[in-house]
């Protein structure tokens, strides 16, 4: 391959729709502290804007403060409760809490976090000037739930998920409260935050490592088989220019282990075999391979509790391989590849709730070719397991040339339709 394979580099505003890509992340370890946290997020509460009487704030890694408040599996969450009071006022608790809920469309929410931390206290009497109290809430990696109805479960705390048009929504708040007299209202400020748990990906096949590391061709299958996972061979039946049946037979394999980090490819090799040369020339030219990246979005439970959301998200390109393997006639390979986008939830699973990704292969389209299956049929398909980062060390590449082709009806794929089931039916 002529050009040089760029290495791929793993990297919020107050609306329901977070971006990944603004965050970056170090590896797996222990706990961190509150003194890695760079940036002070400010949320205020009063009359005048220029003198607010209550203010929160909180230090997080996110890159800017006009964006969410951003922690990571085992820190603390650390900041200060101030007060400006002009005059007197019969406060009786200052206090910050840590909320983390669960919504599913038409089911009652779950509130799977509470964590109180009571700041300053008094049973009569008032408070006037200003106060500042600082806390420091250390996040749980994991909560256990549980009631008289069910035995108790114990999770590892899901990733924010909230996304404009999903039926779930795991949402974190961070809520200051002045609780005052029992004849006073009570007053709270609060932000939204994000909260990712330290996935990483397993490490690649050594000879894989090695071509990330050289900037190299890694080995297909053939010289590396234990860095790829070969999916069952399909046989592509159909009839060439509507009279003569033919047969192809397809073998796609996944780079292995099938763990990738978002902003990162996952590699594709796809063998075709016919005695048919036609056929082969045909099916075996890239626009023809339909390989796309599906994400699920699942709630268990009996019916018709039982749902599942499943949307396109991304749509593989190939080209001819260049690997230097030898091949008889009647065979073609191809390589491809598909990114794993910015903006996706690392696969995880949370009571009822499961977000997983499947690699599919659908039905071959080319000109001349009238497959015996419809287009949207899936051929062959494997879960993958999405992760925040990479390995240490490893940075993936990309190796698709210029100009390569994505498959089958790519148009409609990169719309990312969604598709709605209960049950076992979809939902129209």
């Amino acid at each position: 391959m002529d050009h040089h394979p760029p290495p791929y580099s793993s990297a919020h505003n107050h609306s329901s729709h977070w971006s990944l890509p603004a965050y970056t992340s170090g590896a797996r370890s222990g706990p961190s502290t509150s003194s890695g946290h760079q940036t002070e997020h400010r949320y205020s509460l009063g009359s005048k804007p220029e003198r607010p009487w209550i203010t929160l704030k909180v230090r997080s890694y996110s890159p800017n403060a006009n964006l969410l408040p951003l922690f990571y599996e085992g820190d603390t969450i650390s900041g200060s409760v101030s007060l400006d009071l002009t005059k007197s006022d019969a406060v009786r608790e200052v206090s910050v809490t840590l909320q983390a809920t669960v919504s599913i469309t038409g089911q009652q929410a779950l509130d799977f976090l509470n964590i109180p931390q009571i700041l300053f206290a008094q049973s009569s009497g008032k408070l006037h000037g200003t106060h500042s109290w600082p806390f420091a809430i250390a996040l749980p990696r994991e909560v256990t739930l549980g009631n008289s109805m069910r035995s108790a479960h114990t999770f590892c705390l899901p990733p924010r998920f909230s996304e404009p048009h999903s039926f779930v929504h795991i949402d974190y708040r961070i809520v200051a409260t002045v609780k005052r007299h029992k004849f006073a209202v009570n007053s709270s400020v609060l932000t939204n935050a994000v909260y990712l748990p330290r996935i990483i990906a397993e490490p690649p096949s050594a000879p894989r490592e090695v071509a990330y590391r050289e900037g190299t061709l890694p080995p297909g299958p053939e010289l590396d088989p234990d860095g790829w996972k070969a999916l069952p061979p399909i046989d592509i039946r159909g009839r060439l220019f509507s009279t003569k049946p033919v047969n192809v037979r397809c073998t796609l394999a996944i780079a292995t282990p099938l763990t990738f980090a978002i902003n990162c490819p996952i590699p594709f090799h796809l063998t075709l075999a016919s005695t048919d040369p036609v056929a082969l020339d045909l099916l075996s030219d890239p626009r023809a391979v339909a390989v796309r990246l599906l994400r699920s979005v699942e709630v268990s439970g009996a019916p018709p509790a039982h749902a599942r959301q499943e949307e396109v998200i991304g749509t593989a390109v190939f080209w001819p391989t260049t690997d230097g393997v030898s091949r008889g006639d009647g065979v073609k390979r191809l390589s491809g590849e598909v990114l794993v986008r910015k903006r996706l939830s690392p696969s995880f699973t949370f009571d009822k709730v499961t977000v997983r990704y499947v690699v599919a292969l659908y039905s071959f389209q080319a000109p001349g070719f009238a497959p015996d299956v419809p287009a949207s049929e899936q051929l062959v398909a494997e879960e993958v397991r999405v992760t925040l980062r990479n390995f240490h060390g490893i940075v993936p590449r990309s190796y698709a040339p210029p100009g390569a082709l994505t498959g089958g009806d790519s148009s409609s794929a990169e719309q990312h339709p969604r598709y709605f089931y209960m049950d076992s039916g979809p939902m129209i």
